[in-house]
């Protein structure tokens, strides 16, 4: 009792930072994060340091502010990690099987007309795909709650969107994927239309675990999709990303391949040909098992991200360094990056993983910087470094993504990272295949671009899986990070923002501008200077003058900015024309 009168201050630090202690020491055993060892070790380390400071403030018999200050830093310090281990716990409590999917639903009308809210359609005709599911049957209930209509079904949302320009339909209601579908793919429809109601449902979900017995002895498929939303991560939508993901925990292989969101193929479960980013339309589960069989696997876990998912995350890392196969300028965001390793953001990273205008192979180009994005945070998550930027990374991805991995199972892939803190080794592949038009399920009547698969790129992934499984190591994709550069900003805008079926024919066009552009600059100049030793020295300078322009790169469709004339004029005369060898009244450059 004396010491409590004499030490007041002390005694209470104490008594809290032993409370705070067993709460901290409970929660750690509980969740059962940290591999045994660590375990052990941490817990030794919060007792033996708490035992000491409380003998020491029990038997004082005065107040000593040296032992109290090193009394609250303990009591600051073990809060900190306590507050570490709560968000641990509220994250894991979280991470479930969502269990459910969202379907998006717009009411959309021609943009001229006079309807501006879905009480203004009443006792009109609205149509709609008859797709006979649940969604639709909902989504239907919700309008009829709303307004009165004459509702019209048609077999595919092609004929629907068509009908609504021709005015046949005063109004249709569509899922929003396809209304995306339709900005893409129909001439001017979302120039011509306009929005007017907006709604969603929420269906139920059955997902069949096809989980292996350990995630850190045996081998197991992930398959990550990408949905092109912003938003809640539950949202249907097309899965512009298709990405098998095989590991073995023994070898500490990695195998990613890509299959473009173009393919042309069966969706599972029907006879109906499409292209795989529209098997998202339909959930996460079409997808699954539309990959099962192309590739002949088991799809043991799925990780569906979207564009908010990608950039919270990447930041929360405090960036990645991605390696760029060309140097480029991205169509969003005009950033320059350059062959070789680059430090990003999350922002510089999703534009970089969604450009594709800048290369001859165009989407099959844009799925190996997918992976190489992948690679990057799989090699910044696996790095020691990372445990500094763990309650930031756990309040960044905390609902940004979605998977039927279990909770179990991931705390045993984290305790196996931190106890052996293997090395990955990281194989990037991608099915191929040639570009056509086909009909799809989806668009009904319509042909549209897809790609029709290569059976040998198929059937090279499938040996590359089996040979993962059986225990082989691969040759990786990704070198040693070395002198890796920031991307920078450029001023000028590269491209218009074209659908899918035209970006190809708009890319060569681009190919074709700019080597006209520089065929005239050389013939002009070639045909307006006569002395030969001037023409010699203008030669060499347009060469120059070329190459600092970087147009150099053959995988590049457009290496940086699209060659402005009167830059080019005057790099030209800058650089080429020299007073000392020759008389400048003499040239006349016509450009």
């Amino acid at each position: 009792m004396k010491n409590f009168k004499n030490n007041k201050v002390g005694i209470i630090l104490t008594i809290i930072l032993m409370l705070i202690t067993i709460i901290t020491v409970g929660i750690i055993i509980y969740i059962n994060v940290l591999p045994f060892t660590y375990l052990i070790l941490l817990i030794l380390f919060l007792l033996g340091s708490v035992s000491c400071i409380s003998c020491l403030q029990f038997r004082n018999n005065k107040c000593s502010k040296k032992l109290n200050i090193i009394t609250g830093i303990g009591v600051a310090i073990i809060s900190v990690i306590l507050i570490y281990f709560v968000n641990t716990f509220n994250f894991l409590g979280l991470m479930t099987k969502s269990g459910y999917k969202i379907q998006n639903y717009s009411v959309i009308v021609l943009k001229d007309s006079d309807y501006e809210k879905i009480q203004d359609i009443s006792g009109k005709n609205l149509g709609y795909v008859d797709s006979n599911d649940e969604g639709m049957r909902l989504a239907l209930e919700n309008i009829t709650k709303e307004v009165t209509t004459t509702q019209i079904s048609k077999s595919d949302v092609v004929t629907l969107s068509n009908e609504l320009l021709s005015n046949e339909l005063q109004a249709i209601m569509i899922e929003n994927s396809y209304k995306e579908m339709l900005n893409d793919e129909v001439e001017d429809f979302a120039n011509k239309t306009k929005v007017i109601y907006e709604f969603s449902v929420k269906l139920k979900v059955d997902e069949t675990s096809k989980s292996v017995k350990s995630v850190t002895k045996d081998p197991f498929n992930i398959y990550i999709s990408g949905i092109d939303t912003y938003g809640d991560i539950s949202s249907v939508s097309r899965s512009d990303v298709n990405i098998i993901v095989t590991v073995n925990p023994n070898t500490h292989q990695v195998l990613l391949t890509n299959i473009p969101r173009d393919y042309y193929v069966t969706l599972a479960g029907t006879s109906s040909k499409d292209k795989l980013t529209h098997a998202g339309m339909y959930g996460i589960e079409k997808s699954i098992g539309t990959i099962e069989d192309i590739l002949d696997i088991d799809i043991n876990y799925y990780l569906k991200v979207n564009f908010t998912s990608l950039q919270e995350i990447i930041d929360a890392l405090g960036g990645i360094t991605v390696y760029s196969k060309y140097s480029f300028t991205s169509y969003i965001d005009n950033y320059y990056f350059k062959e070789g390793y680059n430090n990003m953001n999350g922002a510089q990273a999703l534009a970089f993983a969604r450009e594709r205008k800048s290369f001859a192979e165009g989407d099959i180009m844009r799925g190996k910087n997918q992976q190489a994005v992948i690679e990057a945070i799989i090699r910044k998550a696996s790095s020691p470094s990372i445990i500094y930027k763990y309650n930031s990374i756990l309040n960044a991805i905390n609902g940004k993504f979605q998977t039927s991995m279990s909770t179990d199972e991931i705390l045993e892939l984290v305790k196996f990272q931190l106890s052996k803190n293997p090395k990955w080794n990281v194989t990037s592949i991608t099915l191929n295949g040639v570009g056509s038009s086909e009909y799809t399920y989806s668009a009904g009547n319509q042909k549209l671009s897809v790609l029709i698969p290569d059976v040998d790129t198929i059937d090279n992934a499938k040996s590359l899986i089996k040979d993962v499984f059986d225990g082989k190591k691969l040759d990786s994709s990704y070198g040693e990070v070395k002198s890796p550069t920031n991307p920078v900003k450029n001023n000028v805008t590269n491209y218009e923002n074209n659908s899918d079926e035209k970006e190809s024919k708009e890319d060569n066009n681009n190919i074709n501008n700019n080597n006209s552009i520089t065929n005239s600059i050389t013939n002009s100049i070639e045909n307006n200077i006569t002395n030969s030793t001037i023409e010699n020295n203008i030669d060499n300078d347009i060469n120059n003058t070329i190459i600092e322009n970087e147009i150099k790169d053959p995988g590049n469709v457009i290496e940086n900015n699209i060659i402005d004339n009167s830059d080019i004029n005057n790099d030209i005369i800058d650089n080429s024309i020299d007073n000392s060898t020759f008389n400048e009244e003499k040239i006349d450059i016509k450009l």
